[in-house]
């Protein structure tokens, strides 16, 4: 079982709170620049740095509403997938509390709910590029390891990390994982790690330092 509940309004508000003129805020697009600020823009830059071209086709997974989704097709990186082949970005999250709140203006994009632990889930994810057997050039989780149990800075034991990214490179040509690192305020219910831990739990797949944008 994943650390936190993701299906639960009260998890997303513990974790996502900003006070943007004084009032206390949580996860909702009007504030989204307070939990992004320029973090996408250096994401893009790594992948870039690491062979994403325009043209690719990307799958953005825990995508939330789809803001980060957004910014890549802003950046030149679209269309959204449509079920076709010309659609380029498309946006997963399995969050019950995403997919009943997206439609209350949180979300411009679909956000497809597929689990991509399972081959259906990655076979749905895969349509969205129109084939069950569509080539997907880039996977990318957006802070989704710090909620996976996984203890120690290398990998071991029963764990939740190496399934999930085993299971993403079933999916994908190129695995990328977009996480938050420790700091001294880190949430103490989550699985905290460097960068370079994380390279070791999720190797040979590329980590991204949210907050930073350091690559290895």
């Amino acid at each position: 079982m994943p650390l936190v509940d993701s299906n639960l309004q009260e998890t997303w508000d513990s974790l996502y709170s900003c006070q943007p003129e004084g009032v206390v805020r949580h996860f909702e697009r009007d504030v989204s620049w307070c939990y992004l600020g320029n973090d996408v823009e250096l994401l893009i830059s790594a992948l870039e740095s690491k062979g994403l071209t325009k043209g690719q086709r990307i799958v953005l997974i825990g995508a939330g509403f789809g803001w980060v989704a957004e910014k890549f097709i802003a950046a030149g990186y679209g269309p959204v997938a449509d079920g076709t082949a010309n659609g380029k970005v498309a946006c997963v999250d399995t969050s019950t509390w995403i997919q009943s709140n997206k439609g209350n203006g949180n979300a411009t994009l679909t956000i497809i709910n597929a689990d991509v632990n399972a081959s259906t889930g990655r076979r749905t994810v895969r349509q969205q590029f129109g084939s069950n057997n569509a080539v997907i050039d880039w996977a990318i989780s957006e802070d989704v390891l710090p909620i996976l149990t996984g203890v120690g800075p290398t990998p071991a034991g029963n764990n939740e990390v190496v399934p999930f990214c085993q299971s993403i490179r079933a999916l994908s040509n190129n695995v990328a994982h977009w996480v938050s690192t420790i700091t001294a305020s880190s949430d103490p219910r989550l699985n905290w790690k460097t960068l370079s831990e994380w390279k070791a739990w999720c190797d040979p797949d590329i980590v991204i330092q949210r907050q930073g944008g350091a690559v290895l």
